[in-house]
């Protein structure tokens, strides 16, 4: 899990990446979509990650995936159902220079599921959460608390 701010939150994928070739492979883009409790939250989004992989060698690239409170919204009914937590799903492609002009990049696809625990995220950021109207009709939609003492 990467930083909190009023706008959302952003998941830091590592992603191991092997290299069997004799020449070191630039990462040059990633492509990604997130699922949230079955809900596909975001489509098709692309970063540039940095780094290259090392030639006979390996490297983890990292790969942050920025997520709003506004996408959390969007599964509100499984973070409800998970008590908290939402099971989510990442479907996501590096691209790495081959450096041979006939091959060009190549797209390396991967997958990772995991669960991320909404509440515990809401309950440690307490501040930020009070401060955005978005996190905040999370908490209160999704997650059942009650914030409306604060007012609106």
């Amino acid at each position: 899990m990467g930083g909190v701010s009023t706008s959302g939150l952003v998941l830091s994928v590592d992603v191991d990446v092997k290299n069997p070739n004799s020449i070191a492979l630039p990462v040059t883009d990633a492509d990604y979509s997130l699922s949230l409790g079955g809900v596909k939250v975001i489509d098709g989004a692309k970063i540039k990650p940095e780094g290259s992989i090392p030639a006979n060698g390996s490297r983890v690239i990292t790969v942050p995936v920025p997520l709003t409170f506004e996408g959390l919204l969007m599964a509100e009914e499984g973070i409800r159902k998970g008590g908290g937590s939402v099971k989510y799903g990442l479907e996501a492609a590096l691209y790495v220079d081959t450096g041979v002009p006939l091959v060009g990049k190549m797209r390396v696809p991967f997958s990772h599921e995991g669960s991320l625990n909404v509440r515990e995220l809401v309950q440690k950021n307490w501040s930020t959460i009070l401060t955005s109207p978005a996190a905040r009709k999370l908490a209160e939609k999704a997650l059942g608390m009650g914030l409306g003492i604060f007012g609106k």
